[in-house]
């Protein structure tokens, strides 16, 4: 073998040394970034397990610790609801959440905002009623990310974005009761402890 070509072989194989030097550094990096991620995750899970139970403590049936929070637009945030069985029996209980109304900050109506629209695109939460035990509570995720969009067209305004918690007895129905959007004020015994809880997200 030449001098140019051995050269290049001893180039060759620092770089390969130094490639899997850096990759092992980042797989490091990132391992160590994930289980960080993690634990900071439990850590407010704990958190707002904590604050559940104390709400439940304190006699609320169905409670949300945080149901006011600020997000920008193509950000998400989750809630927490804490659903408490006080019937006779393990039951399982139905949740869904729905958009109600939007106003500016100045109190005016966002009249173009679209219930379907958001509805569809930005909230998430799991539909499946759950079984509860008698005495004990349950919390659930709701999950919504503020799109670009209030309609079809429409932009995303500034504002507060108002959205309706309804909880119900599913071991009749797996589906919801009644309409859990605007209207549904009409028809609160239909619905678990007769009222209709709140989220609140303002809008930049």
């Amino acid at each position: 073998m030449n001098k140019r070509g051995m050269e290049l072989t001893i180039s060759f194989f620092v770089i390969l040394i130094l490639s899997v030097v850096i990759f092992a550094g980042s797989l490091y990096f990132l391992r160590q970034f994930y289980t960080s991620t993690e634990s900071f995750r439990q850590a407010i899970d704990q958190e707002t397990e904590s604050e559940l139970q104390a709400l439940i403590r304190d006699g609320n049936i169905v409670a949300i610790p945080l149901n006011k929070a600020k997000i920008a637009q193509g950000k998400g945030q989750s809630f927490w609801v804490g659903i408490q069985n006080v019937l006779d029996a393990e039951k399982p209980f139905g949740m869904t959440v729905a958009f109600s109304k939007a106003f500016t900050q100045n109190e005016e109506q966002i009249l173009e905002a679209d219930p379907t629209h958001i509805n569809t695109n930005w909230v998430l939460f799991n539909a499946e009623p759950q079984l509860i035990k008698n005495g004990e509570f349950k919390a659930l995720p709701v999950r919504i990310v503020v799109g670009t969009e209030i309609g079809s067209g429409m932009r995303t305004k500034q504002g507060t974005y108002a959205f309706n918690v309804c909880v119900w007895d599913a071991s009749f129905s797996s589906s919801p009761p009644s309409d859990c959007g605007a209207s549904s004020s009409y028809d609160l015994q239909n619905w678990y402890t007769s009222k209709i809880y709140k989220i609140f997200v303002e809008v930049p």
